[in-house]
């Protein structure tokens, strides 16, 4: 909160022996690092004190986990220590924390869930005859989105695609569980998989599909709202930025698209990549809203920091 450190993890689904890592904001010098037999491709949420990230599996050619099969973990900010470990299949979705310090991620490759953990330390657990887990809900596909709080329900989305590779037949879904219980309170299926952070606005959840579609869906029930293709088929991976009137989004070739959040119309569309080198389709960075600018980040063109509400350089 005092935005005096930056924490990061590392790797990526076939990387081993990765840290997650602290830095101090204004000289750059690493703080800490705590090292993990898997990889961090989560990203970290902090509660005060306290970060939580999912450190996911490596999978084989069989797609079963080789060695530890994941675990979310907590860490004190302050000095690194770790304050608990929790077993969760393949936690590469990114977790939310509400306000009462309940963790919520979602559970991937051979695990396909929906996870809560209680986030007290262990003697406090202990004491009150609790578990970490507080719910865990099943779910159709691996839950692979960061995971999004819309008053009292959890948002999360995923699918059988990743970043890199569409499945053979790709199904996709963003369901709505209740914070409390853990209960299905409706679930939503689409043409392939969620991986990006869902945007919540005014009742509306904004999705980036791995069909190159970004896809609005009604808060309350689920029902489909809108669907707008961003660049042809180039997916959108990653998430989406919402104001009152316009969502953005970036499809994997390097497009950054505004729009319209009440019907789905492209109102302006930016190239983020350089003209002279287009990249290989992995443009991963979800563009930021701050007061009147747009930044983004792109695979061959850098960090772009774009001007005005319709995004004009």
């Amino acid at each position: 909160p005092d935005c005096k450190y930056v924490i990061i993890g590392q790797g990526l689904h076939q990387d081993r022996d990765c840290s997650l890592l602290c830095f101090d904001t204004a000289t750059g010098r690493q703080v800490w690092a705590v090292k993990t037999a898997l990889h961090i491709e989560s990203s970290p949420a902090i509660f005060g004190d306290m970060v939580a990230v999912g450190a996911g599996a490596i999978e084989g050619d069989d797609g079963k986990a080789v060695g530890d099969p994941g675990f979310v973990l907590a860490v004190h900010i302050p000095d690194g220590k770790l304050l608990w470990k929790q077993p969760v299949n393949d936690p590469e979705s990114s977790p939310a924390i509400d306000e009462n310090g309940m963790v919520f991620i979602g559970s991937g490759c051979n695990g396909q869930a929906v996870v809560a953990i209680r986030s007290e330390p262990d003697v406090e657990l202990q004491k009150r005859k609790l578990d970490r887990i507080a719910w865990r809900t099943p779910a159709a596909q691996p839950m692979l989105a960061p995971v999004t709080l819309a008053g009292n329900r959890v948002i999360a989305g995923g699918g059988n695609g990743d970043m890199v590779h569409s499945a053979r037949n790709p199904q996709g879904t963003v369901m709505a569980l209740d914070r409390q219980t853990g209960k299905i309170i409706w679930q939503t299926s689409l043409d392939d998989a969620v991986l990006g952070a869902i945007a919540f606005q005014d009742g509306t959840l904004i999705c980036p599909v791995r069909n190159g579609e970004v896809v609005a869906l009604a808060v309350g029930d689920g029902h489909l709202l809108w669907r707008t293709r961003v660049s042809g088929n180039a997916p959108v991976l990653t998430g989406c930025a919402v104001t009152k009137d316009r969502a953005y989004a970036v499809s994997s070739d390097g497009c950054l698209a505004a729009l319209a959040t009440g019907d789905g119309k492209v109102l302006e569309k930016v190239y983020l990549n350089d003209q002279s080198q287009p990249g290989t389709g992995l443009s991963l960075s979800p563009p930021q809203v701050m007061d009147d600018r747009i930044i983004a980040g792109s695979e061959t063109g850098g960090l772009r920091c774009l001007q005005g509400i319709g995004g004009g350089k």
